[in-house]
C-alpha cells in the first residue's frame, strides 16, 4: 500500500501514465483520469469557497453516479469527510443525521437538495456547474491517511442510528482487502449497481478499482437486462449484486445466452443468499462468492477465494488479506475451530470510532476488537459461517434458535422463494419462532407441508410455531431484510 498523504494522490500515477484512460462512466457523462483529476481540483476550489476545511463534514444525498467519487477524493484532500445519506430516509430523519454530524454543506442530485431548502447550510446541486469553478484555485492538500473521510450511518434498527467514521488509511486498507479477494489491475472495468450511501456499493468494488487506475461503470438505477447488456459490451470483470438483484438477472429472458465470459468474480452478500442464487451463476461458469463485512469494517473483512467459489458453495470464506477473525463465547473467551460464538474482527480496515458516542464505540470494540453481533463458527481450515445475528436470536423456553438455522432448513423446498424467522411473544415460552415466507412463482404451499420439512433436521423447539405467507419481505435499499419491522407485524398478528 503506498503511503500517500491521501486518498485523491493515488489518482496521480494514473493521471500522469494515462490521461486518457477511462476512470468513471455514469449516466450523466464519461470521465478520463485527466478529466477526473481536473474535476476533483474544481470541487475542492468549491468546497472551500462554501467553507469547507480539513476536520469538517460534508452532507451527500446522491444517485449511484460519479460525483459521488469525485466529491470523496475532493474531501480526502481538503481532510474533511463526506456523509453520504440514505435517500430512502424520511427528510425529518435526513436532518436528524445532518444535525447529528454538524455537516458544513450538503452536495447531491436537484431533486433530493430540493427538500432541504429549509436548512440553512450551503446546498451545493451536481446538476449545477457554477460552485466548481473552472478558475478556482483548489489550495495546498492539507488532507493525510490520519483523516477521517467517511461517517456512515448504520441503520438504526434498534434506535438512532450510528454514525461509523472510517479514515482515509481504513480506506486503504479495504483496497488492499479488496485487491486480495478481486486481483484488480488498471485494465479492470467495475460495473456498480448498488446506492452510494452504503459502504457495500461505495467501497467492494467501486473505489479499490478507482485506487488502482481501473474504470468505475455506474448505474443511477439497477435494471437486469441493462447489467446484462453492459458485462458483455464493456467486458466487465467485477461487479456486487444483492440477493434479490441476483435474482432478477437470472429470471431475465437473456440470463441464459448473455455473453457472461469477462466476470472474473461476481460479489455478493449483506443478507443470506440461498443456494440456488450461487449454483445459477457458478452454472454460468462466473465465479460468484460471498464477501462479509459491516459498515464498521469498510467493509470488506472476510471473502470467498475466487479458486474456491466452485467448490465451497454457500461459505461466506476466511479473513481477508489485513483483517483477522475470532470466534468469542458469551464471557469473552476465544474459542477454538468448530465452536459457535460472536464474531470479531480485526484490523487497519476497522472504523475509527463511532461519531459523537464513545459509550457506543466503548461497547463495539474491545482491545481492538470489533464486536459484529453475529453469531459464527470457524471450521479447521478458517472458513466461517454465520448464523445469524445475537439480537435475532430466539430464545424459546429457555433454548437459543438461531433464524438462519432454521431459515437454511425450510429454503431447501423449491417452492420457497425467501424465508425469514423472526420470534414472536408466547405466554408459555417467553418466545417462539415464526416462519414469513415467500412462495416461488406458481408454486402451492401450506403450513403443514413446510413445518413437516422441520421434522428430523431441526430440534422441536426449533420448529416455527407458525407459518405466515406474505408476497415480499421489508428490505433495505442494500437487501438486507429489515427483521425488526418483520417481528412487529408478527407480534400484531
Amino acid at each position: 500500500m503506498s503511503h500517500a498523504r491521501h486518498l485523491a494522490a493515488h489518482l496521480d500515477v494514473w493521471i500522469a501514465r494515462r490521461p486518457e484512460h477511462p476512470a468513471l462512466v455514469d449516466d450523466h457523462g464519461s470521465w478520463s483520469f485527466g478529466e477526473l483529476g481536473d474535476d476533483v481540483d474544481r470541487t475542492v476550489a468549491g468546497l472551500r469557497a462554501a467553507g469547507v476545511g480539513r476536520g469538517d463534514r460534508i452532507g451527500c444525498l446522491a444517485s449511484t453516479r460519479a460525483d459521488v467519487f469525485i466529491t470523496l477524493l475532493a474531501a480526502s484532500r481538503i481532510g474533511a469527510a463526506l456523509v453520504p445519506v440514505n435517500l430512502r430516509l424520511a427528510t425529518a430523519e435526513v436532518d436528524w443525521i445532518l444535525d447529528d454530524c454538524a455537516v458544513s454543506v450538503v452536495v447531491g442530485d436537484a431533486a433530493q437538495l430540493e427538500r432541504l431548502r429549509h436548512r440553512s447550510e450551503p446546498l451545493l446541486c451536481f446538476e449545477e456547474a457554477h460552485w466548481r469553478p473552472t478558475d478556482g484555485e483548489p489550495g495546498h492538500d492539507e488532507g493525510t491517511t490520519d483523516d477521517d473521510v467517511l461517517v456512515v450511518y448504520t441503520s438504526g434498527t434498534t434506535g438512532r442510528p450510528k454514525g461509523a467514521v472510517l479514515t482515509q488509511s481504513a480506506i486503504l486498507a479495504n483496497e488492499r482487502n479488496a485487491d486480495g479477494m478481486f486481483d484488480l489491475g488498471p485494465d479492470d472495468v467495475t460495473l456498480v449497481c448498488l446506492p452510494l450511501f452504503h459502504v457495500g456499493g461505495l467501497n467492494i468494488t467501486a473505489t479499490p478499482t478507482l485506487l488502482v487506475g481501473g474504470t468505475v461503470r455506474c448505474h443511477g438505477a439497477f435494471d437486469p437486462g441493462r447489467w446484462l447488456a453492459d458485462v458483455a459490451e464493456h467486458q466487465v470483470a467485477t461487479t456486487v449484486l444483492v440477493p434479490a438483484m441476483m435474482a432478477a438477472v437470472i429470471g431475465h429472458p437473456d440470463f441464459a445466452t448473455a455473453d457472461l465470459s469477462s466476470l472474473r468474480y461476481l460479489a455478493t452478500g449483506s443478507s443470506e443468499v440461498p443456494e440456488p442464487l450461487l449454483r445459477a451463476f457458478l452454472d454460468r461458469r462466473v465465479p460468484t462468492g460471498q464477501v462479509y463485512g459491516l459498515t464498521e469494517t469498510a467493509p470488506i473483512a472476510v471473502h470467498q477465494r475466487a479458486a474456491e467459489v466452485f467448490d465451497h458453495v454457500g461459505s461466506t470464506g476466511r479473513a481477508a488479506r489485513l483483517s483477522e477473525l475470532r470466534i468469542v463465547s458469551p464471557e469473552g473467551e476465544v474459542l477454538p475451530a468448530g465452536h459457535e460464538g460472536e464474531v470479531q474482527l480485526r484490523g487497519p480496515n476497522l472504523f475509527d470510532r463511532y461519531w459523537n458516542d464513545p459509550a457506543a464505540t466503548a461497547e463495539a470494540k474491545v482491545d481492538g476488537w470489533f464486536r459484529t453481533g453475529d453469531v459464527g463458527v470457524v471450521d479447521a481450515d478458517g472458513e466461517l459461517t454465520i448464523r445469524g445475528r445475537i439480537k435475532e436470536m430466539i430464545i424459546s423456553g429457555g433454548e437459543n434458535v438461531y433464524p438462519a438455522e432454521v431459515e437454511r432448513v425450510l429454503l431447501d423446498d423449491d417452492r420457497v422463494a425467501e424465508v425469514a424467522v423472526v420470534g414472536r411473544p408466547d405466554e408459555r415460552w417467553g418466545e417462539v419462532p415464526v416462519a414469513v415466507v415467500v412462495a416461488a412463482p406458481g408454486a402451492a404451499l401450506d403450513e403443514a407441508g413446510l413445518l413437516a420439512r422441520c421434522d428430523g433436521r431441526l430440534a422441536r423447539f426449533k420448529h416455527p410455531a407458525a407459518v405466515v405467507f406474505v408476497d415480499e419481505l421489508p428490505r433495505n435499499a442494500m437487501g438486507k431484510l429489515q427483521k425488526v419491522e418483520l417481528a412487529r407485524s408478527v407480534a400484531e398478528l
